[in-house]
């Protein structure tokens, strides 16, 4: 959870803690989870269940990271001038989940 949740002042943490955790347990209670489109649903909205806040903690150097490319660096460059207004999660799209398909039909293959 810890990329999901912002990382700045304490109200912010625990509001979107409080939020988060209520939506789960209404969907978890609502949808088939079986059935649902779990890389549709990530696809969609990561952006919106990534903080950047998050994956700041430990990428502080973004634009000396060594061996990126040249696309790399200037996107990086643009999002700490604040000259975008694209989330890192725009861009890395699956940061933290590369085998979310996998994982989710091992799980409901158990499941069933």
């Amino acid at each position: 959870m810890n990329c999901h949740l912002p990382h700045g002042n304490f109200v912010e943490y625990v509001t979107t803690k409080g939020i988060t955790g209520t939506g789960d347990v209404i969907q978890n209670i609502i949808i088939d989870l079986a059935k649902f489109d779990w890389m549709g649903n990530a696809e969609k909205h990561r952006a919106n269940f990534t903080c950047d806040s998050s994956c700041r903690l430990c990428h502080v150097n973004l634009d000396l990271a060594p061996g990126m490319p040249r696309d790399g660096f200037l996107a990086h460059r643009a999002y700490l001038r604040g000259d975008t207004g694209k989330k890192c999660a725009e861009c890395q799209p699956h940061v933290g989940h590369k085998n979310t398909a996998d994982m989710v039909n091992r799980y409901f293959k158990k499941q069933l």
